[in-house]
């Protein structure tokens, strides 16, 4: 397992007389900062019982263990510079400008786009119409003009809504597809290996799911997926099985995850599992380091945590604790927060209006989570590197805002 020292300060370098020495073999340290708040985090083990560090390491031994404190010092906001409108839903991040940079959308009563000025600083929002209900924004180059283009599911009518960027971020009338009913979520691949982008979207408090073939001129053509469940959102996109095709995944509220396998061709089969209870959303990546796609689900208020087996068979669900102050998990996001090569969750928690993380031991165990103020009603989060320090950063929706939060990780 792999060892975190953790220390606090406002300007960081925690000095305890007579604890921490010159030269000892306490490793490298790295700083992590969100927006003015510092943890000190050392990504390599300790050896044992060297008197000359002081070991933060979570594991209850030999040391001073201070697992309980870890976490970010209590923030102070001024006036939000991003303040966009109210009914905000969810955001995406990807590069809308073809500068290089990750750029922001966010998905309210109308589609809203912040363009990144290089630094993890933003331009006023643009606004773009779009849905009725808009939500679970999605960027991807639909057009092959290497700026992204978006899509949004839409809760308050029958359609899947494109716009398609006409350069430097800017975005012409939204084109709608009519499918079956108000959707939750949508999700963006080539689900048929036909190197074209098609989309897979779950229906508002429906069971249905279905998916989006895109056949160039002719449109797209709906498939409805096989038919598992109650309630679902947050379709997702990933390789669950190492077939290297696209397979889908989603929450089926409220209890459980669905998984349907890609047969070949864009053909689905679909299997429902016990996932926790009052899922919000789901997150895919590799947790454990064994090159498979892994899920982390918020919950309230835990992270629920399922490990792949390589072939899509799922373990049952490990619950991590995200804080006492937690009331509604209802977003999460996975990034590696403290740069030792795990990916790490960050949550949104409405509606305590915080961003809350925990990090990953490398294992897919996970420390109790720590919460930082982020707005009213923080309802997303999403995280990628904005200010071009190869660390992530993270982005809160809230009610009326956004956050920011520039992660200082210096290697």
């Amino acid at each position: 397992m792999s060892t975190r020292a953790v220390t606090f300060g406002m300007v960081i370098s925690l000095v305890i007389a007579g604890v921490v020495h010159a030269g000892s073999n306490c490793g490298p340290n790295r700083l992590v900062m969100f927006a003015g708040f510092q943890t000190c985090i050392s990504g390599h083990g300790l050896p044992p019982l060297d008197p000359n560090c002081l070991n933060f390491d979570f594991d209850d031994d030999f040391d001073v263990d201070l697992a309980d404190y870890v976490g970010f010092l209590k923030p102070t906001f001024g006036t939000d510079p991003y303040a966009i409108a109210t009914n905000l839903r969810a955001a995406a991040l990807g590069d809308l400008d073809a500068d290089g940079d990750r750029d922001l959308v966010v998905a309210g009563d109308q589609i809203y786009v912040l363009l990144n000025q290089g630094d993890g600083s933003f331009a006023p929002p643009a606004p773009f119409p779009a849905g009725v209900t808009n939500r679970s924004p999605v960027i991807v180059d639909l057009d092959g003009n290497s700026a992204g283009d978006v899509i949004v599911a839409d809760s308050g009518s029958a359609n899947i809504w494109i716009l398609l960027n006409e350069g430097g971020g800017t975005f012409g009338q939204a084109l709608n597809i009519p499918v079956s009913g108000p959707t939750s979520s949508v999700a963006a691949a080539d689900l048929d290996g036909d190197s074209d982008i098609d989309f897979a979207a779950t229906r508002w408090f429906n069971p249905e799911a279905f998916i989006l073939e895109n056949q160039g001129a002719a449109g797209f053509a709906a498939t409805v997926l096989p038919q598992v469940g109650f309630s679902k959102l947050s379709m997702t996109a990933a390789d669950l099985d190492g077939d290297e095709d696209i397979d889908l995944a989603a929450v089926d509220q409220p209890h459980d995850a669905v998984r349907w396998l890609n047969n070949g061709g864009g053909s689905f089969s679909g299997t429902e599992f016990f996932a926790g209870d009052s899922l919000a959303q789901l997150a895919i990546g590799d947790l454990d380091h064994d090159a498979d796609a892994d899920f982390a689900l918020a919950m309230i208020p835990y992270v629920s945590v399922l490990l792949n087996d390589g072939d899509a068979g799922f373990s049952p669900p490990s619950f991590y604790f995200m804080g006492g102050d937690i009331v509604s998990l209802v977003s999460i996001a996975l990034a590696d927060l403290d740069s030792d090569g795990d990916l790490d969750a960050a949550g949104a928690n409405q509606p305590g209006g915080s961003m809350v993380y925990s990090l990953n031991d490398g294992s897919a165990m996970f420390s109790s989570g720590t919460g930082v103020p982020s707005g009213t009603s923080t309802r997303w989060v999403v995280a990628a590197d904005l200010d071009g320090d190869a660390d992530p950063d993270v982005v809160t929706v809230n009610a009326a805002t956004v956050t920011v939060m520039l992660n200082g990780c210096v290697p």
